[in-house]
């Protein structure tokens, strides 16, 4: 009897912590959807050239770094905000290393 009382103690409490993890996540839908948007950018650039083909795994890789590197605020639409520009500037710089300057434009564009 004790441990189903526990068990079910225990299930609330998940329950609480599954609807602030859902609450949490959605409140970064944003940055995610710009890092959506990002990659898709960098995607539609094989349409150009086949030579500027681009893996998810580079772009986590960079999307990461940004998220790491991005200034920190405890005020969530703050650090949105240096997210998104964190990850918009450095898939910029990455992107641009690796495309000829006639086509940087049509990139700038579609971002």
């Amino acid at each position: 009897k004790t441990k189903s009382v526990e068990i079910s103690g225990k299930l609330e409490q998940s329950r609480f912590t599954k609807a602030d993890i859902n609450k949490t996540r959605g409140n970064y839908a944003p940055a995610a959807k710009r890092g959506s948007i990002l990659f898709f950018a960098m995607a539609g650039l094989s349409n150009l050239m086949k030579m500027y083909e681009i893996s998810l795994g580079s772009f986590l890789g960079v999307f990461q770094r940004s998220l790491q590197t991005s200034k920190k605020d405890v005020i969530l639409e703050n650090r949105l905000r240096n997210v998104i520009a964190s990850m918009t500037q450095a898939m910029y710089d990455y992107t641009c290393t690796g495309v000829f300057e006639k086509h940087k434009l049509m990139f700038s564009l579609q971002m």
